[in-house]
């Protein structure tokens, strides 16, 4: 079941449930969302970020969403790359260029916790993709068909589809190549 927001109805924005609160009584188990504005999208994208306990993963080809480079960023992931070891923060893009020259943010976090987070950019031939998709702990996902950004699905509990993504980053993750200078002591 998908519930749908529309961005010019407040009563629709008013429902859009974030995921803490999803969590907390398990309310929208599974039941995808459609997000169709900005703020209603960052929510989602903080709240995955802040709730991923293992594994977190983003494939966006330019990393261009201005909630990628807001300073909410870092709080938000900080539990997951301070935590266990074996936790990470992998992100895949197509414009290397564009990443090195807007992303900062990212880049610092790339280059600080060089354990946790990974960023690898995709070959020409395999990135013809416009799709955008965040997926924390293989279970919880925000999905965008193109960079339009709008509108995004987002479901909580959905482990099916979030492992189809999982599986499709998987082998793109493959295919790609780590970008050069983000690791803390250039190599």
């Amino acid at each position: 079941m998908t519930a749908k927001v529309d961005i010019h109805d407040e009563d629709s924005l008013a429902s859009f449930t974030p995921l803490s609160l999803m969590n907390a009584d398990h309310t929208g188990h599974g039941e995808e969302q459609v997000l169709g504005s900005p703020k209603q999208v960052e929510t989602a994208v903080e709240q995955l970020c802040r709730e991923t306990a293992h594994r977190l993963i983003v494939r966006a080809p330019r990393l261009d969403f201005s909630f990628f480079r807001t300073t909410e960023l870092l709080p938000a992931v900080t539990p997951l790359i301070t935590g266990d070891l074996r936790n990470h923060f992998h992100i895949l893009i197509d414009d290397k260029r564009h990443f090195l020259d807007s992303c900062g943010r990212v880049i610092h976090l790339a280059r600080k916790f060089s354990s946790y987070v990974k960023v690898q950019a995709l070959p020409p031939e395999y990135s013809d993709s416009g799709e955008i998709f965040i997926v924390s702990d293989s279970d919880s996902y925000l999905y965008v068909r193109s960079a339009d950004l709008y509108p995004a699905r987002f479901a909580v509990h959905s482990p099916g589809r979030a492992r189809q993504l999982d599986h499709q980053f998987r082998q793109l993750w493959d295919k790609s190549i780590p970008i050069a200078g983000l690791h803390p002591l250039g190599l």
